[in-house]
């Protein structure tokens, strides 16, 4: 029983967030999610001058520096060109 009621429950709220209006978001929202989305840039590991493995720290720099680490990237990923505005941020 307590499964059927967990199931019910989970469709209830699945359709419900189905249902929500696309037309909620301002248009100006819109217009800058829009505009972030276009300025993500690809990093590949491995490919052009993005190495799949870098030594992240140092080993003889400041205490706060270390102890040096090495990181491997396997996936691809992407990330944004520019910082992100506090309106962006908010929005």
């Amino acid at each position: 029983m307590r499964q059927v009621a967990y199931g019910l429950a989970l469709f209830i709220l699945t359709a419900s967030v189905a249902q929500a209006d696309d037309n909620a978001v301002p248009p100006a929202t819109l217009k800058l999610l829009k505009t972030f989305d276009s300025e993500f840039v690809l990093i590949e590991p491995g490919q052009g001058k993005f190495p799949a493995t870098f030594e992240l720290g140092s080993k003889q720099g400041p205490e706060h520096e270390r102890p040096a680490v090495e990181i491997s990237l396997s996936k691809p990923f992407a990330i944004g060109k520019y910082e992100v505005p506090q309106n962006l941020y908010e929005a």
